[in-house]
């Protein structure tokens, strides 16, 4: 619950200690398991570091809602927008 934001109606999780490897395939069964669109952005860290993060899209907000918010605690709801 903690590793991620909302970005306006997207969500971030914040996946930089991951290889792009994992990444990917974390996007790929985010996709076909759970139906969401998912897109990779590079973000270099301030020592210049590249990481990749996931951004589930906008159009996955209320699908990702219906998935998660069963299981989130009320104090992370602000993670989700709610």
């Amino acid at each position: 619950m903690d590793d991620g934001y909302n970005n306006g109606k997207a969500v971030v999780l914040c996946t930089e200690s991951f290889t792009l490897d994992e990444v990917i395939l974390l996007k790929k069964v985010l996709e076909s398991k759970l139906e969401l669109i998912v897109k990779i952005h590079n973000r270099k860290s301030s020592t210049g570091k590249l990481g990749y993060r996931l951004y589930i899209s906008s159009q996955s907000h209320e699908k990702l809602l219906s998935l998660v918010k069963p299981h989130f605690i009320p104090s992370m709801n602000y993670k989700l927008s709610l």
